[in-house]
């Protein structure tokens, strides 16, 4: 047999061989396919996207970002593994911003836009004063991966809260505006560990319904009623423990009346740390605080503005009610 002859058939049993291997020629994915199955019904409502963060024992992260917000696949290597998610992607929301995600122990979600306004509850507080906070769900979980495929269910839970505040006065037929804000609220929260942070923002309360008393219309009793979306109380979860123990001081509600004359204002605080509740609305939990049930806060008497042809007096502090502070009456 000829060189060229040998050399032919040496090739046309190499290609027979490989022909009869069953192994692809390229290097497999090791790994377990992964079904993970979230759970919205607890949220607002369901999101467009949604962002994975997968963490393996040396807590090495594996992220994925999809609009597949109900169930997506994802390959994972055999171990132990913690994940946590959230609706849409960090670039999506306008108030928020986002730190230590790269690891599962420390990723945090905080207030970043601040309140443009010039009034102010408090001239000495070094607390920022921030806008509501966009509402983000987050599910967390662990589990162990083997096999070939597997399913691994989640379920988020808004971590944003709803903040109810009603105030007790009377002479509400004096009143023309008024806003408030409580400064100490929460200003983030951890992804993972279930509760909010310790930082503490200012939040306003700026839109108002009042409810009158009809019975008692020479008294003018009524109820000032607003509602606000905030993480809650620093370090306090959602379980409210020791709220009744917490220091006074860390919260104070200020609210400032503008009445009828648009002339008198009227600025009253209160140390309200322990004067938080937690209840149940359609559930979801909801933090309340209530002022002035026992003593309402009396507005005094003031003429209705009957000055025409002028110019307004009013100052810095009275100008800036211009920018809100708006209420609603109920009879």
């Amino acid at each position: 047999m000829t060189r060229l002859g040998i050399i032919s058939l040496t090739i046309t049993m190499a290609i027979m061989s490989l022909a009869c291997q069953r192994r692809p020629l390229y290097a497999e994915t090791q790994g377990t396919i992964v079904k993970v199955m979230v759970d919205w019904s607890d949220f607002p409502e369901k999101p467009t996207g949604i962002t994975l963060m997968f963490f393996d024992e040396d807590n090495v992260r594996t992220q994925i970002i999809t609009n597949n917000v109900d169930a997506m696949y994802v390959t994972l290597s055999e171990g132990h593994w913690r994940v946590y998610a959230f609706n849409q992607s960090v670039s999506e929301f306008s108030t928020l911003s986002f730190s230590g995600l790269d690891k599962y122990d420390t990723p945090l979600v905080s207030i970043d836009r601040i309140y443009e306004t010039k009034w102010s509850p408090s001239k000495s507080s070094d607390e920022k004063t921030v806008v509501e906070p966009e509402h983000i769900g987050v599910a967390t979980g662990e589990f162990y991966v083997s096999g070939d495929e597997m399913t691994v269910g989640l379920k988020a839970e808004d971590v944003t809260m709803q903040l109810d505040v009603t105030v007790h006065i009377s002479g509400v037929q004096y009143l023309k505006q008024t806003r408030a804000a409580i400064s100490g609220l929460a200003g983030g929260y951890y992804l993972t560990k279930g509760r909010p942070c310790a930082k503490g923002v200012t939040q306003l309360l700026e839109n108002w319904t009042v409810y009158t008393d009809e019975s008692d219309p020479d008294r003018g009793y009524a109820r000032l009623t607003t509602g606000i979306t905030t993480f809650g109380l620093p370090s306090v979860s959602k379980a409210g423990e020791n709220i009744a123990s917490r220091d006074p001081r860390s919260n104070m509600f200020t609210i400032d009346f503008y009445l009828r004359d648009d002339e008198t204002t009227e600025r009253h605080s209160f140390e309200i740390g322990d004067q938080f509740d937690l209840s149940m609305d359609g559930g979801k939990i909801v933090l309340g605080l209530v002022i002035g049930y026992e003593a309402p806060i009396e507005l005094p008497w003031v003429p209705d503005n009957i000055k025409t042809n002028q110019t307004s007096g009013f100052d810095a502090t009275v100008d800036d009610w211009e920018e809100g502070g708006t209420i609603d009456i109920n009879m």
